[in-house]
């Protein structure tokens, strides 16, 4: 394995690539990850004059990432709005409250060329912001990228704000905004926003990794002869796919796109492997997904595996034509 241990790859190879690709990207690099649907939760808190408000929890929901990005991206501001709807938790519409996002360029960037965002938004970024901004900082680093400006929304009143924006997805991540009043030197109000899950789920491996496996196969149930071949998953460049801030059931776990080789670099592909869920799961809360696996169908005889310093998984079997036929998934 090429990985450290903190992958969750799966060891019995699967089929997952039955999942449609996700769209293609520029020759920039460039691609929307977001899909319709996908919903980003965040905390909200408030203050005015002091005086803070109840803290909110507020979702963004994709309702069409389907915009296209110029194949040749020269201008930040021919990049299209990704068409969003924000909701309270209750799902009620945030309605005018939804102005607090006000100075934000934009809540979405594409992801894959996170280099030329920062060169374009180093002369175009400015530009696109509804009031004259100054003092603007580009920051970029592993994870997030982000900016922070200051402006005045009126004569007295000065307005500081920073965003950070996730590498992973190009969604908001964490919003904060103060308003001063320059001529009292006292805080008017500020807001923060912070994006959060409701599980900590994250993907343990990158887009373009590879990952290498030795099959080896007895018996000849299924028409095979004994089989010991090396064979390898190659992850697509933009394979990886948004984990649902909310997740109630197994199947709420997004496949990633990729392809199976065999050593000798030729596709590899056969539904005989079909008898696994997943090809890899999200690492950080194995609990959520003990639970999640024993959520169901209880006539699958599903048993988790015992604990295990390196490894977590489980197993199922059943009964077809008096032959008992036993699976066992772990992963690293």
């Amino acid at each position: 394995m090429k990985k450290s241990a903190t992958i969750a790859l799966v060891a019995l190879i699967v089929a997952a690539m039955i999942i449609p690709q996700s769209l293609a990207a520029t020759n920039q690099g460039l691609f929307y990850r977001m899909e319709n649907g996908d919903r980003f939760y965040f905390t909200m808190e408030v203050e005015d004059e002091g005086i803070p408000w109840s803290n909110e929890i507020i979702y963004l929901e994709i309702v069409n990432a389907n915009k296209p990005i110029p194949d040749s991206l020269t201008d930040l501001g021919d990049l299209e709005h990704l068409d969003k709807s924000l909701y309270f938790e209750n799902g009620t519409n945030m309605g005018f409250y939804a102005l607090i996002f006000i100075f934000l360029a934009q809540i979405e960037f594409p992801v894959g060329n996170w280099s030329l965002i920062t060169t374009l938004a180093g002369t175009d970024l400015e530009g696109l912001f509804f009031t004259d901004v100054r003092d603007l900082s580009i920051t970029s680093g592993d994870d997030y990228w982000g900016y922070s400006y200051t402006s005045n929304s009126s004569a007295d009143t000065e307005d500081k704000v920073w965003a950070d924006f996730s590498k992973f997805d190009g969604f908001l991540h964490y919003y904060h905004v103060e308003h001063f009043n320059t001529t009292t030197q006292s805080m008017i109000a500020q807001y923060e926003v912070n994006r959060f899950s409701y599980h900590n789920l994250r993907w343990g491996f990158n887009d373009g990794d590879r990952f290498d496996f030795h099959m080896v196969m007895t018996g000849e149930e299924l028409g095979f002869s004994a089989l010991d071949e090396l064979l390898y998953v190659k992850v697509d460049d933009d394979g990886l796919q948004i984990i649902p801030s909310n997740m109630t059931e197994f199947d709420d776990i997004p496949f990633f796109t990729g392809d199976l080789y065999w050593a000798n670099d030729t596709i590899f592909f056969d539904p005989i492997f079909s008898h696994s869920w997943r090809l890899a799961v999200p690492i950080g809360n194995w609990t959520l997904l003990g639970d999640l696996v024993e959520g169901l169908n209880p006539t699958e005889n599903i048993t988790l595996d015992g604990s295990d310093t390196w490894f977590w998984g489980y197993s199922r079997n059943e009964t077809s034509g008096g032959v008992l036929r036993e699976f066992h998934t772990d992963y690293l």
